[in-house]
């Protein structure tokens, strides 16, 4: 028995469609892991430059003479600080409590607006 839907005049349009499937198959397959780690690390490089943004604007209020803030949002998260004038340093906690930055206060130059 000989099949005509194989070699009509159109091409062989099932063998193209599982080709083409197979090629976007392995392209998420190959290119899914690289987004999401892509994502991924660029989410906590965002929550890193919100602590240095809190660090900075802190160090700057302590530079100046004044007191720093003990709770402040950025980025999304809520960070609160601690001063120790003793050891002259800073430490940012966010709220998931994952990271810490501390800051020596000799390592900031403050700027006149």
């Amino acid at each position: 028995m000989k099949s005509t839907k194989l070699s009509d005049s159109s091409g062989y349009m099932l063998f193209e469609s599982l080709i083409a499937l197979a090629m976007v198959s392995l392209a998420i397959y190959v290119l899914m892991p690289h987004s999401v780690q892509f994502f991924t690390t660029l989410k906590s490089a965002g929550a890193e430059v919100a602590y240095w943004r809190v660090a900075q604007d802190q160090m700057q209020v302590i530079a100046k003479g004044g007191s720093p803030i003990g709770s402040q949002a950025s980025g999304g998260i809520l960070f609160t600080t601690a001063w120790d004038p003793d050891a002259a340093q800073l430490v940012v906690s966010g709220s998931d409590g994952t990271e810490r930055v501390t800051v020596r206060a000799d390592e900031i130059q403050v700027e006149d607006p």
